[in-house]
């Protein structure tokens, strides 16, 4: 299996509960059609703890996407990069 983790920063105008929304029926197409096994739910980052100690990148948002293997993983890649959709 094999984890990605996708970190972030929402526009300053963007509404955190619609992207929620939004990304969460992503997820849902994507794992309906098997382009991928399931994800973590969006989370925020807790940078005031010692584990934290990417000092490199400052993003505050996160996602976490679980693939079954390789080849699954590059069909979701493939099929994001086609969509057109925001």
């Amino acid at each position: 299996m094999i984890h990605i983790l996708s970190s972030f920063d929402l526009n300053t105008n963007e509404d955190w509960n619609i992207f929620v929304s939004d990304y969460d029926n992503f997820i849902k197409t994507l794992e309906s059609t098997d382009i991928i096994l399931g994800s973590d739910p969006l989370g925020h980052r807790v940078d005031d703890t010692p584990m934290d100690t990417d000092i490199e990148r400052r993003q505050r948002c996160f996602s976490v996407i679980h693939f079954r293997d390789r080849a699954q993983l590059d069909s979701a890649y493939a099929h994001i990069q086609a969509n057109t959709q925001p």
